[in-house]
């Protein structure tokens, strides 16, 4: 047996620990177990992360358990030629499940080897937009009846590679109207095909995993405010916040009795439609990879990575909802449900526009105010009086609020709502230089705003002046910045919490 030294193995661990943080998009601790005997020291890796959504910590244990599996030796020595292959068992075991039969495993890999190498195709100069759907022969009638597709079965399975020999393929197959169907021995053996409807399919198969993880991360945050109310009458923690038995505690049960019952009127849709499709979308040299797992699954820049966009609906939801629930607190229980239907709208419009410039390489950044001056009057809408008095809490450069441009955030001397306008207005106030600023009632207070960063202490990262601005801005609040080449940087609290 090789005896590894501590300090090689805490070399390892922290260039592990960088490499699985890329990967992911967010920050994970590594820790070294030490177990000196006279032969050996062994390691183990324990995995830490501070968001609160129980989600959270599900997918860093499974992302550590997995990578466990992959870089565990029985001599408990290091291995440095795991990081060239990490990333792909990783992502094979995302995008597949977990499999112990390296025959099985070395033909997902194959599989998934063939379609990247698709995805550098062109047809007459023009960059392949690739869809496949995998699916069990169980699954066809879902296929057909849930998307309104028309099956063409081939006479038999063919691999992809020689399928897409056949150069118009390259072109027809472009997930709107036709997708391939991959049966689970990973061969071709149809067409999925939308010959009478004006529809996008691959917008409608995405939306569909993008909706189941919007609703469960919405029932998530709900549950986390209710959790927090009946810790308050439980009297956790250490001060007694409400006496026992006392007025204040009777009143206090009633509303937030209201508040629960005002959660559940609103009928938020799921789609309950079980399935285990896995959806492989090739867009501008770019695979995406859709299945039942939370996370999207990317290969790139020639690099895999994870996408976790569902972490980026949580914190949304979570920043706007647990600031919103004090006024629904004063609501009847019919209005809550109704108000919060409106809010989840704001947050899917507002986290589809996010996507949309990061699709289409769109610089910008949305913040949001910390909302210390609010007016506790109305829940909705705000005049110029109170957007000006919000505006003042964020470090922004001196706006002129009679600016001809601020027309187009208002409405009949009110601040328009993201939830009341199309993703397309959201995403062209989003595309002008500087920040669209927000508070957390999802009214826009301005946009085209100039972050001032002049009292700003040198910061320990080094990016471009406008990410700078952007981790600047976040410090009480929340930011986002989505960059020329696409990626999306979430700030809160002034750190750095999630890149995808």
């Amino acid at each position: 047996m090789i005896k590894t030294e501590i300090k090689e193995i805490e070399e390892f661990i922290n260039a592990l620990q960088e490499y699985l943080s890329e990967y992911v998009g967010y920050q994970i601790k590594l820790t070294l177990n030490e177990n000196e005997t006279e032969e050996l020291v062994a390691f183990d890796l324990h995995t830490y992360f501070h968001f609160s959504n129980p989600d959270f910590k599900k997918s860093v244990e499974k992302l550590a358990n997995m990578s466990k599996q992959i870089i565990k030796k029985d001599d408990y020595s290091v291995d440095w030629e795991v990081f060239h292959k990490l990333k792909n068992k990783l992502s094979v075991s995302y995008v597949f499940g977990t499999c112990e039969d390296e025959k099985i495993e070395f033909q997902r890999l194959q599989f998934l080897s063939d379609i990247i190498e698709l995805s550098h195709r062109t047809y007459e100069s023009i960059n392949t937009t690739l869809g496949l759907i995998y699916s069990s022969a169980i699954e066809k009638r879902y296929i057909k009846e849930h998307y309104g597709f028309e099956i063409i079965e081939f006479e038999s399975p063919i691999s992809i590679k020689e399928l897409f020999k056949e150069k118009p393929l390259l072109r027809v197959v472009d997930g709107e109207i036709l997708n391939i169907l991959i049966d689970e021995n990973l061969l071709a053996y149809g067409f999925a095909i939308n010959k009478h409807v004006n529809e996008n399919f691959s917008e409608k198969i995405k939306n569909d995993f993008e909706k189941k993880r919007i609703f469960n991360n919405f029932k998530i945050a709900k549950r986390s405010i209710i959790e927090n109310y009946e810790e308050i009458l439980a009297n956790k923690g250490d001060q007694i916040l409400i006496e026992k038995n006392s007025e204040d505690e009777k009143l206090f049960m009633y509303i937030v009795n209201l508040f629960k019952g005002g959660l559940k009127n609103a009928n938020l849709s799921e789609d309950n439609n079980a399935h285990n499709l896995i959806y492989f979308k090739i867009d501008n040299r770019e695979l995406n990879i859709y299945n039942h797992e939370e996370c999207v699954v990317a290969f790139s820049k020639g690099q895999w990575r994870l996408k976790n966009y569902h972490f980026l609906q949580y914190l949304l939801i979570q920043h706007v909802l647990l600031r919103a629930h004090i006024f629904f607190m004063m609501m009847e229980p019919d209005k809550i449900g109704r108000n919060l239907q409106d809010l989840f709208d704001g947050i899917t419009t507002l986290y589809n526009v996010i996507r949309k410039l990061s699709s289409e390489n769109t610089s910008s950044i949305i913040m949001f105010v910390p909302n210390e001056v609010d007016n506790l009057n109305s829940y909705s809408e705000i005049d110029e009086l109170e957007a000006k008095n919000l505006l003042g809490t964020v470090p922004l450069k001196e706006i002129q609020h009679n600016s001809i441009y601020l027309n187009l955030i208002k409405d009949n001397g009110k601040h328009l709502n993201v939830r009341n306008i199309s993703e397309n207005y959201l995403s062209m106030l989003c595309s002008i230089d500087g920040a669209l600023v927000l508070d957390y009632k999802l009214n826009i207070l301005t946009y085209g705003a100039i972050i001032d960063t002049s009292f700003e202490k040198s910061s320990s990262q080094t990016y471009g002046t406008g990410t700078n601005a952007c981790e600047y801005a976040s410090k009480d609040s929340l930011a986002i910045k989505i960059s020329e080449d696409g990626d999306i940087k979430v700030y809160q609290s002034g750190k750095n919490v999630l890149n995808i």
